[in-house]
């Protein structure tokens, strides 16, 4: 096994896949007094959707084009086609739709 070494505390905490088990995880780490736009996985969701540019969208695009594989959703038949789907499948719920 390997020993990380680091200040501080750590510890592991298992979070049921979920679909958006990924903002749970963010959820976890932030504290409480936090801000209402990171209040939970929707509000996460939200705040992604709203920061998604055109710029952005076309270099996902790229990316599915070019062949990276983690970027291959986008040459999926439902894929997005316009910045507003887009940001509309940024703000799906896992939980809902399933992950991805």
């Amino acid at each position: 096994g390997r020993t990380l070494r680091a200040p501080g505390r750590f510890s592991v905490q298992s979070v049921e896949p979920s679909g958006d088990c990924f903002y749970e995880c963010i959820h976890r780490l932030l504290p409480e007094d936090r801000p209402a736009q990171l209040e939970d996985a929707g509000a996460m969701r939200e705040m992604v959707a709203a920061g998604l540019t055109k710029e952005v969208f076309d270099l996902y695009k790229m990316y599915a084009t070019a062949g990276v594989e983690d970027f291959a959703w986008l040459l999926h038949h439902r894929a997005p086609e316009t910045l507003g789907e887009f940001k509309d499948f940024a703000r799906r719920s896992g939980k809902e739709h399933g992950a991805g």
